[in-house]
């Protein structure tokens, strides 16, 4: 942020249309827990940014978040959010995937201080929609940190160009009871996976990763 365009007044998103410098970005990082989801989605409006990272990016669960109307969809061809105490899932998160169709791979990395977290997989199934069309590469791991949910899994059947798939055991390989061993052979593991997929990767809670 050099070159006379430091504001401490000034939102952090609106860096990107002060500093014409930053008009021809092609890669950003960003590590700032302040940036809103709105923020990020005035990122992505930069016209030639191609990939995007954002680390202890947080999504307040009361936050209310008004679509765009009438913008051009944005260019962003890869995004990593790393280090987010957020799930991939709710509203806020499908209005940002809508705005990014053009993504082709996508790194989600959830850290979080509590030992365990409760989610359902369905949850994050109705936000990756606007998705489906795009995305070759797509990584959802826990770091540090265990899930449990119901019994309920997600299905990327209908992701019609993913290549590559790394994902934790708990959003893949969901259990309903905390105390059960992984269910790594689940008769319907492949059926939730597409044609189009060449790699696959799941992550343990061990560390340990199973490739396919």
């Amino acid at each position: 942020m050099a070159y006379g365009c430091w504001d401490e007044d000034l939102p952090f998103a609106q860096y990107i249309d002060r500093c014409k410098r930053l008009q021809y970005l092609r890669d950003l990082a960003v590590d700032n827990e302040a940036l809103t989801p709105k923020d990020l989605v005035e990122l992505c409006k930069t016209p030639k940014l191609e990939s995007l990272v954002v680390k202890n990016f947080k999504i307040p669960e009361d936050i209310e978040f008004t679509p765009y109307q009438g913008r051009p969809p944005a260019n962003l061809k890869r995004l990593e959010i790393i280090r987010t105490t957020s799930l991939p899932m709710g509203p806020v998160v499908e209005m940002i995937f809508n705005y990014i169709p053009k993504l082709k791979s996508l790194f989600w990395t959830l850290e979080t201080q509590y030992y365990s977290i409760w989610f359902k997989p369905n949850d994050i199934s109705q936000a990756l929609p606007p998705l489906k069309a795009s995305l070759l590469d797509l990584h959802l791991l826990l770091v540090d940190s265990w899930g449990f949910c119901n019994d309920q899994q997600l299905d990327f059947s209908d992701f019609v160009a993913l290549e590559r798939l790394e994902i934790n055991e708990r959003f893949m390989l969901a259990r309903n009871y905390a105390a059960t061993f992984p269910q790594h052979c689940r008769e319907d593991l492949f059926e939730r996976l597409p044609p189009s997929l060449k790699t696959l990767k799941v992550i343990s809670c061990c560390h340990v990763g199973y490739s396919f």
